[in-house]
């Protein structure tokens, strides 16, 4: 035999020596262990799951600072989950501890709710635990399920009741925010207009329209120069064309003969001049203007005077010819005077026009002083503009989610899984308990066993003494008992054994009814009221 087999065979035979030793601290550690574990109440436990809706980080945060924004999220949550408002609402709802409730109060009650509350966080999976244990009562596996569920719908309501208080508040500061940015933006506008009341034409914003009128009046000024120089032009011929007529009238007043062919000559060369000018002043003139119309007029009477001398040109008397040139004389004298006054009043209109040209000019220098001040006027009417369309956007918003809050998605937590009855109780675990409560104590008793041949001085085997003395054992002295004192000890042990064995027997019993192996454990403990 090998020596570890020998010394397993030493410590068997040590242990059944002091068998008792072993078996009484065993039976009776199992039996106490059991029978402790027997009287304790079942505790059920009921949990449910809050998460938020899914969100992604968005492009400004990054994952670690989205992450920070949900662990604060779900902290500031299970603070309101085990608030005292939240619990006393719970308890005024269900009351789970009536017998608490009556001997120390709700304070009592919430105390013993925030005990018996467990919150649980995940920030991995995104999601809040809520488990709530109860162990008092006919049906405490019901009442956790009626905690954790009152408790997380408490949550919910008061959640939705928070964010339409705050979207209440929210949407009354933003009307007054409105109402603010409104009046700003009206004394804003009414600035600008009174600024450009004041500064008519000498806004950065007319520059280019003086420019404009710049180029048109610049233009213009080259146009009748040109016609000024026509009507010049014209005036020096008619002055001419009236030398001539005054030498002719001359003539025929000294000599007192012409023919009616020079008369009707020079009517022609009238109208003719006539046509010339005409023509010159629709450049400048549009054919509705009253010089038109009068110069047309009187082309009309210098035609109908031409047609008469044509027909008067083989008989007429030098007395008409000597009235038709002074005619003739006195219509050039007109139109030189008419030429001369129109090249005189084109002077005027040059003139205006180089006034004009100053006046944009210098309000197109005017433009560049106010700039600034303009830009700055309109500027802030433009954020105004801007603010007021961020709060007409938040305002519009606002009373959404106050007017669709119930159906509004959100809402930052929501329960994802309601608290269910359990089926078992969580805890005491009474199997585990009792093997548990059996290991120990036999371990108790090994080592009393061990303990209790360690102080043993005595030898009773003769092969002790031979491993402790080099020499042989001659006598050896058997233990001699009477009959009475082994009839003692065999009915002792007898009895002893009786009572561990009903001790083993009562423990397993008591702790198979209570985990249902011997039939309902819920009739069998009614009927003998083990609590």
């Amino acid at each position: 035999m090998s020596g570890f087999g020998v010394i397993l065979g030493h410590y068997v035979r040590r242990a059944l020596t002091y068998r008792w030793l072993v078996l009484v601290p065993a039976v009776l550690v199992f039996a106490l262990v059991t029978l402790n574990v027997t009287v304790q109440p079942d505790v059920y436990e009921s949990y449910a799951v809050l998460m938020p809706p899914i969100s992604r980080p968005s492009a400004s945060t990054t994952s670690n600072s989205h992450r920070e924004m949900e662990t604060t999220m779900f902290r500031s949550a299970t603070e309101r989950l085990l608030s005292t408002k939240a619990l006393t609402q719970v308890a005024e709802k269900i009351d789970p501890y009536p017998l608490v409730r009556e001997t120390i109060g709700m304070e009592g009650v919430v105390d013993r709710l925030r005990e018996n509350i467990r919150i649980e966080l995940n920030p991995n999976a995104g999601s809040i635990t809520v488990v709530a244990s109860h162990s008092e009562g006919d049906r405490p596996a019901e009442m956790a399920a009626d905690i954790v569920n009152t408790l997380t719908g408490t949550f919910i309501k008061n959640q939705r009741e928070a964010l339409d208080d705050n979207a209440a508040k929210a949407e009354q500061f933003l009307l007054q925010q409105k109402h603010r940015h409104r009046l700003d933006l009206e004394r804003a506008r009414s600035a600008v207009e009174e600024f450009r009341t004041k500064h008519p034409g000498e806004l950065p914003d007319d520059v280019e329209t003086n420019k404009l009128e710049i180029e048109r009046a610049t233009q213009s000024i080259i146009d009748n120069r040109q016609n000024q120089r026509l009507f010049q032009a014209e005036a020096r011929r008619l002055q001419g064309e009236l030398a001539l007529r005054e030498a002719e009238l001359n003539r025929l007043k000294e000599s007192g003969d012409a023919t009616g062919a020079a008369a009707v000559t020079a009517s022609e060369r009238l109208l003719d001049s006539l046509k010339a000018e005409m023509a010159t002043l629709l450049v400048t003139y549009t054919e509705d203007h009253p010089t038109i119309q009068k110069r047309k007029a009187y082309m009309a009477a210098v035609e109908a005077q031409t047609e008469q001398l044509r027909q008067q040109a083989h008989g007429g008397s030098a007395m008409d010819q000597i009235a038709l040139i002074a005619f003739t004389i006195e219509e050039i004298k007109k139109q030189h005077e008419r030429a001369v006054k129109d090249a005189e009043t084109l002077d005027t209109v040059i003139v205006n026009l180089h006034e004009r040209i100053q006046a944009a000019e210098k309000r197109n220098l005017t433009a560049s002083t106010l700039e600034v001040p303009y830009a700055t006027l309109n500027r802030d009417v433009k954020d105004l503009e801007e603010r007021y369309a961020a709060v007409e956007t938040r305002l519009a918003e606002a009373q959404y989610q106050r007017k669709y809050g119930e159906y509004d998605a959100t809402t930052p937590i929501l329960v994802e899984q309601s608290g269910f009855v359990p089926a078992a109780p969580a805890s005491p675990d009474r199997l585990l308990t009792s093997f548990v409560g059996i290991v120990v104590g036999f371990g108790i008793g090994v080592g009393l066993a061990i303990a209790r041949n360690k102080l043993n001085a005595t030898y009773e085997q003769a092969e002790d003494l031979r491993a402790l003395m080099p020499g042989a054992v001659l006598v050896t002295i058997p233990e001699v008992r009477t009959s009475g004192v082994r009839v003692g000890r065999a009915i002792a042990g007898v009895l002893g054994g009786l009572v561990l064995a009903g001790i083993f027997a009562g423990t397993i019993a008591i702790l198979g009814i209570q985990l249902g192996w011997w039939g309902e454990p819920a009739m069998i403990r009614a009927l003998l009221d083990l609590r």
